[in-house]
């Protein structure tokens, strides 16, 4: 199964209602994926831990039993206001994956999906409007 994959925050994905409006009209959320470094848009009717599964090609149980199989797939979710093309909120580090698999991330690589998510706004179509970006590093989703 081919996935989208994507390298900056556009118009194309946010008109998408395939994507956008995901558990709120405002939000739109992401893997990045670490080891190819880009970006993929979780659709609406996934959950984050569904869309690993297919991606991994794993089952659930197979990735509770080796929740680092998914480690590299870091959740960003963007609040965005469409009727002034800003980006107004950014979580990086929180979905389905740690909370429900106990999937855990190395620190560096929250990091890095923290900084690239926000170039992945400044080269795309969006302007940036956030006042407090959020990254989560916390025992239940990080291995320091």
């Amino acid at each position: 199964m081919q996935f989208k994959r994507c390298n900056k925050l556009d118009k194309t994905i946010v008109d998408d209602p395939d994507f956008f409006g995901r558990k709120r009209p405002d939000l739109i959320t992401f893997f990045y994926d670490v080891t190819e470094n880009n970006f993929v848009p979780i659709p609406v009717e996934l959950e984050h831990a569904q869309l690993a599964y297919l991606m991994l090609g794993l089952t659930e149980t197979q990735i509770k039993e080796n929740p680092m199989a998914a480690s590299h797939l870091i959740p960003i979710v963007y609040t965005i206001s469409t009727s002034e093309n800003k980006v107004i909120g950014l979580l990086v580090g929180v979905s389905s994956l740690e909370m429900g698999l106990g999937v855990h991330y190395h620190k560096a690589d929250l990091e890095k999906a923290f900084t690239e998510a926000m170039i992945f706004v400044t080269n795309g179509e969006f302007s940036w409007n956030v006042k407090k970006p959020t990254l989560i590093i916390k025992k239940f989703n990080t291995i320091f």
